[in-house]
Parts: structure tokens; sequence; C-alpha cells
């Protein structure tokens, strides 16, 4: 009767545990998917700035292409503006934006709206663009990109000037969200890389 009465008592103190070791365990799940999303974030943004400040000689290489007496170029391809499909359609911002999340291209090779969310830097994070930069989780905005000194870039970027590039991805945590009502965490990482003469 006695060890009975023990069994008994080890499966109470059990049930009372049970709960604080469950709430223990999915708090340290949501840390560990929180400093994962920091990672690839922070990845993810030196991608960007790393595409940016390759811009001036890395554009052309989607919408350029190298004539052969055997393999001429498709009318229009690598000449002339966005309108036409041609060299210069791509804005820095897209061409940042490519690096983040693979923009979808039309037949001359320039973005043609949309992404193609299968090809992205943010590894198991969601590759979706927010609607804004306050709204939305599970998703990521693009800062305006400047020039390190904070003054905004015009036209073609100037060689040997530090870009900025500020990515920020709100974040939903898988197990606390929902359950305690949790707004979405931003994590913000900014990069500043040097852009390459063309």
């Amino acid at each position: 009767m006695f060890a009975l009465c023990r069994r008994g008592q080890s499966l109470v103190e059990f049930a009372i545990a049970l709960p604080l070791l469950a709430l223990l365990l999915s708090g340290l799940v949501a840390v560990g998917w929180f400093l994962y999303a920091h990672v690839q974030v922070a990845n993810a943004t030196r991608e960007a700035a790393r595409a940016g400040s390759l811009y001036l000689s890395n554009r052309f290489h989607y919408t350029s292409c190298f004539a052969t007496p055997s393999a001429p170029c498709p009318p229009g391809y690598g000449t002339g503006s966005q309108a036409a499909g041609g060299a210069d359609c791509w804005t820095l911002t897209q061409w940042v934006e490519n690096a983040l999340v693979e923009l979808q291209r039309t037949s001359g090779g320039c973005p043609a709206g949309g992404y193609n969310t299968v090809v992205h830097a943010f590894g198991l994070l969601a590759p979706t663009k927010c609607p804004n930069a306050t709204a939305g989780a599970n998703c990521w905005w693009l800062e305006p990109l400047t020039y390190d000194d904070g003054t905004a870039i015009t036209g073609l970027p100037l060689a040997g000037k530090g870009l900025k590039v500020g990515v920020t991805y709100r974040y939903q945590l898988p197990l606390l969200g929902g359950p305690f009502r949790l707004d979405p965490v931003s994590v913000r990482k900014v990069v500043i890389m040097r852009i390459q003469n063309p």
C-alpha cells in the first residue's frame, strides 16, 4: 500500500513539473530559431551588399550577350533602355533585391516584376517581401540604398564610395508568436561595402 502511494506521489510531481519543462523547452527552441533568423538575415544582407558593390561591372551579365557569327544576339538584347529590354534595365535597387530573392526576368534579361522565391538568400526563412516597412510577418524589407555617409544615390553609384545596404526581416516566433500573441520581431542588419570600379 505504501509503495502505491509513492508511485502516485511521483506521478503528481511529474504532472506539476511537465508544463514548466514544456515551457522551458519551447522557449529554448524559440531562442534557437530567433538566433537562426539573425544569422540568415546577416548572410542575406552581406550577399545583397556584395552584389551592390559589383553593380557597375556585373549588371550587364544578365542583359549582355556576346555575338558570334554562328549565334547572333537576339534583337534588342543587351542594348538600349529598360523599356526596350536593354543593358540599362537593372537599377541598383533591383540588382540588390535580386541578390536577396531572384527577380523574374523578361526574355531580354530585364526584371519582369515579381520574384522567383525558389532562389533566395534567406535559408529556411520565408523569402516574401513585406508590403511596407512596418506591416507583415515572416517577410523582408530593403531600406533605401544610400552611401555610407547617408547621402542618397542618384544615377549611377560612384566607384570607391561605401554602399550602405539595410535589410529588416519581420520574424514571427514559431512557438511563442501564436499562443502568447507576440508581435513579429524585427531583425535588422546593415552592411557597408565599397562600390567597385567597372
